[in-house]
């Protein structure tokens, strides 16, 4: 039902003439002595464009007996009540009270701090918030509908610092919450903490789920969206690893490989992480559901190198796997070709760091040069007989036998 197609040029257009409509007393929308400037209807509609803007003060109450399509801003700070066909592709603020006893239709947004009274179909934006964005609560006197394409949008605000919460706002729902389409949180100044917990909504009865979770990334923490009996929560959790994945990790010649497993077709998207010490963690590559589930890291350090999954659900929470380590000290061995050597010497190493030095049985150094992870060496200018092979770095030398015969 993507309504929003059939606006799209008007919701694209730019009104240089906005015009600022207020109604002012009791009574129907046809009081012409109640508004500042008439909004004439033509053919029994009433067109808002982008800009104009309708305003219901406090102490005032409207009774809309005209179809409205409003591409503009519609505020409510008193009352007012729908009789007629509403299509909102625009801005509806309710800060008052809207009472729908007819035809509303939101493929605009509806920000509200109020009363709604009446069922809401939403196949666009709802966000409960007050003026200013204050946090506040909305009062849905019936049953909330999420579309497949409406948003359900929460903004969690903070006062500076881990777990510093100023508040969020929330929907009362007095009827049935029947759940699809997105839910989008939003931070402004929070810094999420283990163990805090928000209530999104309240409802007599729901069913279904969102369908899309619009989420901030709060690595290493995960969130948990919980479809109570009674209300929507939305907790910070601790990463806890998902032992399924059974990940493994092997250390090869110059790479370290991983393997895990998805036997429940869980999850969309996996992202390698890796890590020196256990704690401060670093994407280095990305694995599609739809290819084979493994990873080589080809740039390993030397010593423990620590390696986890983060796994993206089709829900879009997700998944930490356990953390594999793999001693990958082995990386200073090399590997050369061949022994005994004629002419050229094939060494290959896992860092292009250190040095390479080809030392007779004397103790003298022949050969010196800087290593990289491939390197032809050459050694026709060198007398056969026994040599060492040392390879060195800042933190250890290893020495290899080889024998040169020409």
């Amino acid at each position: 039902m993507k309504k929003c197609l059939l606006f799209l040029c008007i919701l694209v257009s730019i009104n240089l003439n906005a015009v600022t409509y207020v109604y002012t007393g009791t009574g129907s929308w046809t009081d012409v002595a109640n508004w500042n400037i008439y909004p004439t209807p033509s053919g029994g509609l009433v067109t808002l464009n982008p800009g104009d803007l309708v305003q219901v003060p406090f102490g005032s109450d409207l009774t809309i007996n005209v179809g409205v399509l409003n591409t503009g801003f519609f505020e409510i700070y008193g009352n007012a009540t729908n009789n007629s066909n509403f299509t909102n592709a625009g801005t509806v603020f309710v800060f008052g009270t809207f009472a729908e006893n007819s035809n509303f239709t939101n493929i605009g947004s509806v920000k509200a701090s109020g009363i709604y009274g009446g069922n809401l179909e939403n196949e666009g934006v709802l966000q409960p918030r007050g003026p200013a964005g204050s946090v506040e609560r909305l009062d849905l006197f019936g049953d909330l509908n999420q579309d497949p394409d409406g948003e359900y949008m929460i903004e969690i605000k903070g006062a500076g610092g881990e777990g510093a919460i100023d508040g969020h706002s929330i929907t009362d729902v007095w009827g049935a919450a029947n759940f699809d389409g997105t839910l989008k949180i939003v931070l402004d100044g929070y810094d999420p903490l283990v163990g805090d917990e928000f209530r999104l909504m309240t409802y007599f009865s729901k069913t279904g789920t969102f369908s899309t979770l619009d989420l901030p990334d709060i690595s290493p923490k995960v969130w948990d969206v919980d479809y109570n009996a009674g209300d929507l929560t939305l907790k910070v959790d601790a990463a806890v690893p998902h032992r399924s994945m059974n990940l493994e990790a092997h250390a090869m010649e110059t790479a370290v490989k991983l393997n895990w497993t998805d036997q429940n077709e869980e999850y969309s998207k996996f992202t390698i992480q890796h890590s020196m010490t256990n704690e401060d963690w670093k994407s280095i590559g990305e694995v599609s559901s739809t290819h084979e589930l493994e990873y080589l890291d080809l740039n390993p350090e030397s010593g423990y190198n620590y390696y986890r999954i983060l796994a993206l659900r089709h829900d879009g929470l997700t998944d930490f796997s356990e953390v594999r380590s793999v001693d990958f000290s082995s990386s200073l061995e090399l590997s050369f070709y061949p022994n005994p050597v004629h002419d050229y010497l094939n060494i290959r190493v896992g860092h292009d760091n250190g040095q390479v030095f080809l030392i007779s049985s004397n103790g003298q150094v022949v050969k010196s040069v800087n290593m990289t992870r491939d390197l032809t060496l050459n050694v026709q200018d060198v007398d056969s007989g026994m040599y060492h092979l040392v390879y060195e770095t800042d933190a250890q030398r290893k020495s290899y036998s080889i024998v040169i015969n020409h």
